[in-house]
């Protein structure tokens, strides 16, 4: 979901959105290393999880341009027959999200 999540911001960046920060936050978190796996995981790296850690207000951001890449009707490979809705729960639980350094 992140690499489509880039593939959405990159978009939005080509229509002149200023989301390079959103990019950048999400590139470091897929260089990092993966979250481990059980010792069975089968799944193919594309199945790796990474741990991304955002502030409430970039997690805003990035809700936000994922609500606004579904308006201008934008998808990724993996998007073209779903659309976007599960990207937008997904991050709309994110936001609503409070770290114990944000209370």
């Amino acid at each position: 979901m992140l690499e489509q999540c880039l593939d959405l911001l990159d978009q939005l960046e080509a229509q002149g959105e200023h989301v390079e920060d959103l990019i950048g936050t999400i590139r470091r978190a897929l260089l990092s290393k993966p979250l481990l796996v059980p010792d069975d995981h089968a799944g193919l790296s594309a199945t790796h999880m990474f741990q991304l850690s955002m502030p409430a207000s970039q997690r805003e951001q990035c809700l936000n341009a994922v609500r606004l890449a579904e308006l201008r009707g934008l998808r990724t490979p993996a998007t073209k027959t779903r659309g976007l809705g599960g990207f937008i729960a997904a991050w709309q639980e994110y936001t609503s999200y409070t770290s114990i350094n944000e209370r």
